[in-house]
């Protein structure tokens, strides 16, 4: 089996300017959990990928952030 055999033609991809909400909407929309992030000129060169769990990690930590100063707050 080659690689051709299982990949997905012509993926969703986004540039790396892309807000998150928007990748959010593709990976719901599509169903899928990583979305390949290319160049913003006209080669598209993949520069990386965006996965569900990356995002929810940053969500997670600006929440964490946001409880971290509201408690520093009420401690003085």
């Amino acid at each position: 089996m080659l690689a051709r055999d299982i990949m997905t033609p012509n993926p969703s991809v986004v540039k790396k300017d892309t807000r998150v909400e928007e990748i959010i909407r593709i990976m719901v929309e599509k169903e899928i959990v990583l979305v390949p992030v290319v160049e913003g000129d006209n080669t598209n060169k993949l520069i990386g990928v965006v996965a569900r769990l990356d995002i929810l990690r940053e969500k997670l930590n600006e929440g964490f952030i946001t409880i971290e100063k509201r408690e520093a707050l009420s401690r003085t």
